[in-house]
């Protein structure tokens, strides 16, 4: 008799602590997106609406 687990069940946590840490990266991604385009929107606002370019 054979001990261990098939190769799928034992690559699977793995591939979730992986699927995870791409999730949290593009979350970053674009919250750091957002906030630039937030604080680029707030120093707009503060010059009187006018964009320098």
């Amino acid at each position: 008799m054979r001990y261990g687990e098939p190769l799928s069940d034992a690559r699977t946590p793995l591939a979730d602590f992986f699927r995870i840490l791409l999730i949290v990266k593009r979350m970053n991604d674009v919250f750091g997106k957002l906030q630039c385009l937030l604080v680029q929107e707030d120093e707009v606002g503060r010059q009187g609406g006018v964009v320098n370019s």
